[in-house]
């Protein structure tokens, strides 16, 4: 009901829907702090981050070795992309 965090996975038939007006929905969420958007066939990863004054701030990754601070939590890109060639 209140998330902090949503993690989309693209897919190329919904992709400019999830990057848009979905998106858009997202960040109108008054509890979510992040939300994470991965490329499902590529390495990439897109990470808004929501700022004290409510604007959002977006870092993009596109290294396996990148690292990304979610939350608490931080984790390679490359473990997120494990087992994908």
């Amino acid at each position: 009901m209140n998330p902090s965090l949503v993690v989309e996975v693209l897919s190329p038939s919904t992709e400019r829907y999830d990057r848009g007006e979905k998106a858009s929905y997202y960040r109108s969420i008054p509890s979510l702090q992040q939300i994470l958007i991965l490329s499902q066939d590529q390495v990439f990863a897109e990470h808004s981050i929501r700022q004290g004054d409510s604007t959002w701030t977006l870092v993009q990754y596109a290294k396996r070795a990148d690292r990304i601070q979610i939350l608490n939590i931080e984790i390679a890109l490359d473990e997120i992309y494990s087992g994908i060639v």
